[in-house]
């Protein structure tokens, strides 16, 4: 069973609304973690894949579609660099839906 398919169970009071997360991390750098929401798939794709092209043309990198759609990494081809990887994370949590909270899923 893909995690997908796992029926939800959300605490009382609590719907679980499916959403969305782009995020954004170097590759070995804990401190370089970006982290956005989006109700759509398709707006998160969307907004991925154009991070991905900006940070690429402003700092004249490469951007690599990784497997599945929404991941994207961004890197300069070089031995020495691991790049930063832009992906789009599916959640049914409700807690990151609450304005007030600022822990992530």
């Amino acid at each position: 069973m893909k995690d997908d398919d796992r029926p939800t169970v959300a605490p009382a009071g609590r719907r679980a609304t499916r959403h969305y997360h782009v995020i954004e991390t170097g590759i070995g750098d804990p401190v370089g973690y970006r982290d956005d929401l989006f109700k759509s798939r398709r707006e998160a794709e969307m907004a991925a894949r154009t991070r991905a092209e900006w940070q690429a043309a402003v700092s004249d990198l490469r951007v690599e579609a990784l497997s599945g759609a929404g991941r994207y990494l961004i890197t300069t081809r070089r031995g020495g660099d691991p790049g930063r990887l832009i992906e789009v994370e599916p959640c049914l949590d409700p807690a990151c839906l609450e304005a007030d909270n600022d822990s992530m899923c």
